[in-house]
């Protein structure tokens, strides 16, 4: 339960906000939901780009 629980808390109940939430708590919620999905894309993205170029730089020499 001490590890379901906290996994359940930060990825996902965090992630989303109460019906009697002001408007200026929906935003920064929706704020921080955006910056985390694109520092998430960003790292895969910049990743996926230094694995691509370490397999196809070698290749193109030849």
């Amino acid at each position: 339960m001490f590890i379901i629980g906290r996994i359940f808390i930060l990825l996902i109940d965090y992630r989303f906000n109460r019906r009697k939430v002001g408007m200026k708590a929906r935003i920064n919620t929706y704020i921080t939901n955006i910056g985390i999905a694109g520092s998430r894309d960003l790292f895969c993205w910049g990743s996926g780009l230094a694995a691509f170029l370490l397999i196809q730089g070698p290749i193109s020499k030849l």
